[in-house]
């Protein structure tokens, strides 16, 4: 098991983005009135008393109320649930410092092209397209008639490491959303062992009124991830830290990089994992991971 130990991106290490907000930069002159939006550090703010003239909506929250993360800006909060989206490309040039590893959940899109520069103009050292699409074929008829599925999550590892490190990524399609990036180091925690346990929590609702008529209402859902990590002894003590490190923070969690497994990549953070010293040479960790929607 892996895990990438996630950096919050910072308005700086945006270099530049195609993503474009919905709603106007908050203006101090403007005359903002009742159910009036606009964006200001990253967040759509809705006025709920107007007129809001020169009421800087993060200090005066009887003039504003906050709506959620503006569009360029969503997919750097922590939720999956809230994309950025675009009509046929969104590219995101970022200069995050000493990072080796990202991920991408809820990707809409035809193609994704990672590239990584010394520099932001300067050398490229690591270059990757990956097709969004995906086919499993087990029978003939899906080889025949089966649509090719939507590849919703991408983990890639092994960037270099740069203090000047410039990332681009773009994702290309009629229409395309990225739900959530995270850039971070990987840290190694251990083997996972065969027996883990993917569960999805589904949050759709049924409702039935006082004539029986059932009313579906479709919702998001979340995974959860549980199993048992062999530790090496030599790594109990940096394991250990890690995890206390890690602990609340939402993360990227990879059972598995071996083929067919992208499932056991979740996004989430561990409600439990208790480290046990089995013997001189190994301990284990019974981890239990919720996933964030």
């Amino acid at each position: 098991m892996k895990v990438i130990k996630p950096i919050v991106i910072t308005p700086a290490m945006i270099v530049s983005s195609t993503a474009v907000n919905a709603d106007a930069d908050y203006n101090p002159a403007t005359g903002y009135a009742l159910n009036d939006k606009c964006t200001y550090v990253g967040v759509i703010w809705e006025c709920i008393q107007g007129p809001a003239t020169g009421k800087q909506p993060d200090t005066n929250p009887l003039y504003w109320s906050k709506q959620g993360p503006a569009n360029a800006s969503a997919l750097f909060d922590d939720k999956i649930s809230t994309p950025t989206t675009g009509s046929g490309s969104l590219t995101f040039v970022l200069k995050p410092g000493y990072v080796n590893s990202l991920a991408l959940f809820g990707l809409v899109g035809d193609v994704l092209t990672v590239t990584a520069r010394n520099g932001v103009a300067g050398e490229i050292l690591y270059s990757k397209t990956q097709k969004l699409y995906t086919r499993i074929v087990t029978r003939l008829y899906e080889y025949l008639y089966e649509r090719p599925a939507q590849l919703r999550e991408v983990v890639l590892t092994g960037l270099p490491t740069r203090k000047d490190l410039h990332i681009t990524l773009t994702v290309t399609g009629s229409a395309v959303s990225i739900g959530m990036l995270s850039v971070g180091s990987l840290v190694v925690i251990g083997t996972a062992l065969y027996g883990m346990t993917l569960d999805l929590t589904d949050y759709s609702l049924n409702t039935t009124d006082k004539n029986g008529v059932t009313t579906f209402k479709k919702g998001l859902f979340s995974k959860r991830l549980s199993g048992i990590v062999v530790v090496n002894n030599a790594l109990f003590t940096r394991v250990s830290r890690d995890l206390e490190a890690l602990s609340g923070i939402p993360c990227v969690w990879i059972g598995t990089d071996k083929n067919g497994y992208t499932p056991l990549t979740i996004f989430g953070s561990f409600r439990n994992a208790p480290l046990t010293l089995e013997n001189y040479a190994t301990s284990t960790i019974n981890f239990d991971i919720e996933g964030r929607t």
